[in-house]
């Protein structure tokens, strides 16, 4: 018989009934399992001097010592790691998670005071010591001592609140002492009272008690210390915001929360917009909100109140911290969410900027606990639920639109009083009739979305009115790296203007497609002809032809402004380019002047306000400093000559294209040029652009562009692949001027 796979039998008869047991150290992995940080630590605490009908709780939190003893930690840590790393071997090298068990010392400690009617020991032994007592229980069982004795709805239910002070401490006491004693209770809970070697059902916690106290004393202290030093890490000012966030519903003269003496209070926002219109500001500051229901099959019409605000732009909500936050018994009960809010639905934008406060005591006064533990969110997978969930996310859509409604009309008068502003919009009036509303809608959705005279604005405006139909708009977006979200929320405005195939925008970038394997086939044949033949001449008109491999933004637009037309004239003159080019005999490399010129004008000024100077090289010879410091010099000569005939200060940007210089190179000016382009930021005037670089950018932007087209038409349902879309003017347009270039020899 192979004993290995046989059934082991005994002689020791089989009960009939088995012992479940609480193993070493379950009670203190709640408490850090459910209560990780010292802000959820304090929101329990708080709740629980709530329901003791509590007027006031006082916290004292040694924030500096704290963060200095968590600093000295720290220090520490990475001494001893450095000298670890001398000693030990590779082999040795494991990772450590010590750090997260560190405390800092016993002296420091956190004290949270409040005067509520406190416990008698007898109330200390029967109601807080029993683990996950459910308090709101009567004699038959059932849920209905829903209120504190003073009348308050509780909000504890769980009965495992007493063990979050181990979520940041590993050291409790607990001081407390009701009305009409002369005695207070202590007891002390700690790591070693909670984790036993043998498997326990009851934990003996020791007690004190202090006698001969005044017989109106009452009211509840906490001191935690041995604090963990991984559950310290926000700021004062993160704490604070949390708690107040977690008992927004509640007043101050109801119940006043302080930290280190600074009343907790949650202030209403300045909100630029509130929901449902019929509210006003002031009446959400005076505690007034919408009051809805929301029906469930079986169950009936569950009340609710709530509003709806939206920050000003100024004031943009962080992920965590937009959509709805539910309450309950003046309590977070769940969110920030959003309830799966699609993000294609018009004017989403304004989701950034919105909280929906609800305030449904209902969902927590029943026999069905819908709250989780851990109160970020409510149990799902329900009826209760997803109602909930559809209507709050109704209410949300409904607000969305009528903030975009609202900020497209601030954004039309702050395009009126803007100068930049007025500039548009004057273009977009030159525009035929058919057209100049569609445009006029498209600019004041760019407008309310953006704010106008912000970067984004000023950048995305001129490129939608530039654009002649809804290809170019959807080109220009998606290129220049517009968000998701907003090309989404743009699409979605196109789509009311007026018709336009789809299908010829992915017919635009699968043509584009030819000219990066175009590139792609001239880096090849130069590395076969390595330092052999010059190929700068191919170069030049490769992207001459195709000057959106340079920058997606780069184009051919060509204004019909004859004051623009006149500068450029007069400096492509200065800069002998195009048909001012002086003749060149033979292989002659005229090195005075660039190979591209960009100029970014504006329709209200004497002239462009941006110059972008182009310089290629050769794809058979490594780029080298020389070539840099060329570039250099074009730019300090245009900077003269915009200094002395516009008379302004012109921004002048340069592109150094070409080979890249191998990594082992020894060749000093090969090295140079390498320790350039290392140092280069996203603010130096001049960027280094080396071929591969260029080939890789241009065929992820396009070909990114092509999947999410094709996937647009994917999810066509009615087959019909047509996009709204008008032919716009712009605010700004570019002329290329270039002159063909004859080959240069390798270096």
């Amino acid at each position: 018989m192979n004993v290995e796979t046989s059934a082991i039998t005994t002689t020791a008869p089989r009960p009939q009934t088995m012992d479940m047991t609480f193993q070493r150290g379950m009670l203190k992995t709640l408490g850090i399992n459910l209560y990780a940080n010292i802000g959820k630590v304090l929101v329990e605490f708080i709740a629980n001097a709530y329901d003791g009908d509590a007027k006031k709780i006082d916290i004292t939190l040694p924030v500096e010592r704290i963060a200095k003893a968590r600093k000295q930690l720290s220090d520490a840590r990475r001494s001893k790691a450095a000298a670890d790393s001398v000693t030990a071997s590779e082999n040795e090298s494991k990772p450590s998670f010590d750090s997260l068990l560190a405390t800092l010392p016993e002296d420091i400690e956190i004290v949270i005071a409040d005067d509520g009617h406190g416990m008698s020991w007898e109330e200390v032994k029967d109601k807080f010591l029993p683990l996950n007592r459910q308090r709101r229980l009567d004699r038959q069982g059932r849920e209905t001592s829903l209120k504190s004795p003073g009348g308050r709805f509780v909000m504890g239910r769980k009965g495992v609140g007493k063990l979050a002070g181990f979520g940041a401490a590993e050291k409790v006491v607990l001081r407390t002492k009701r009305a009409g004693d002369t005695y207070a209770t202590i007891i002390t809970m700690t790591d070693s009272n909670l984790e036993h070697e043998q498997a326990q059902t009851q934990i003996p916690i020791p007690v004190r008690y202090e006698d001969g106290l005044p017989i109106e004393e009452q009211g509840t202290t906490i001191v935690l210390s041995k604090l963990k030093a991984d559950a310290f890490k926000a700021s004062a000012k993160t704490i604070s915001d949390g708690i107040a966030s977690a008992f927004f519903a509640i007043r101050s003269e109801e119940f006043l929360i302080r930290i280190n003496e600074e009343p907790i209070t949650q202030s209403i926002p300045d909100y630029e917009f509130v929901f449902p219109e019929t509210l006003i500001l002031d009446q959400i500051k005076s505690g007034d909100m919408a009051d809805d229901t929301f029906a469930v099959p079986e169950i009936g019409s569950i009340p609710f109140r709530y509003y709806i605000g939206f920050r000003k732009r100024s004031e943009h909500l962080s992920a965590g911290k937009r959509g709805a936050r539910i309450y309950c018994n003046n309590r977070l009960a769940a969110g920030p969410t959003l309830f799966n809010l699609g993000t294609g639905m018009h004017s989403f934008h304004s989701a950034d900027y919105m909280e929906c406060i609800v305030e449904a005591n209902e969902l927590d006064r029943g026999s069905v606990d819908l709250i989780s533990t851990s109160r970020t969110q409510l149990q799902e997978g329900n009826e209760i639920f997803e109602a909930l969930q559809e209507k709050i996310g109704s209410l949300m859509r409904a607000a969305i639109a009528k903030h975009g409604a609202f900020r497209e009309r601030i954004a039309s008068a702050e395009i009126d009083n803007d100068p930049k502003g007025q500039i548009i919009k004057r273009s977009v009036e030159q525009l035929p009739t058919r057209t100049r509303k569609a445009a006029t809608r498209l600019l004041t959705t760019i407008a309310a979305q953006y704010g106008v005279g912000t970067e984004a604005f000023e950048e995305l405006a001129p490129i939608i009115m530039n654009s002649v139909n809804a290809t170019e708009v959807l080109a220009k977006l998606v290129t220049t790296g517009t968000k998701p979200e907003t090309v989404t929320s743009i699409l979605s405005q196109l789509r009311e203007l007026s018709e336009i195939e789809l299908r010829d925008v992915l017919k635009l970038y699968r043509g584009r497609r030819g000219g990066i394997s175009k590139i792609q086939a001239l880096q090849k044949t130069g590395h076969e002809l390595w330092k052999k033949k010059g190929l700068e001449k191919d170069l030049h008109q490769l992207l001459k032809d195709n000057p959106w491999l340079i920058r997606p933004e780069f184009s051919t637009y060509v204004t019909s402004d004859e004051r623009i037309n006149t500068v450029a004239s007069k400096l492509a003159q200065h800069l002998r380019v195009d048909q001012f080019a002086r003749i060149i005999d033979g292989g002659e490399v005229d090195n005075t002047r660039p190979d591209l010129v960009f100029l970014m004008s504006d329709r209200g000024s004497e002239g462009p306000f941006v110059i972008k100077v182009v310089e290629l090289k050769s794809p058979t010879i490594p780029l080298t400093i020389d070539h840099y410091r060329q570039l250099e010099d074009y730019i300090s000569t245009i900077e003269r000559w915009c200094s002395s005939e516009l008379k302004r200060t012109i921004a002048i940007h340069g592109y150094l294209i070409g080979e890249m210089p191998a990594d082992n190179t020894t060749v000093q000016a090969e090295l140079s040029l390498l320790s350039r382009f290392q140092k280069a930021g996203p603010d130096s005037q001049i960027r280094i652009v080396g071929l591969t670089q260029l080939i890789n950018d241009a065929w992820n932007v396009h070909i990114d562009a092509i999947k999410a087209i094709e996937s647009e038409l994917d999810d066509d349902d009615d087959g019909d692949d047509t996009y709204a879309a008008a032919k716009m003017g712009g605010e700004q347009s570019e002329l290329i001027l270039s002159e063909p270039v004859a080959e240069s020899s390798a270096p």
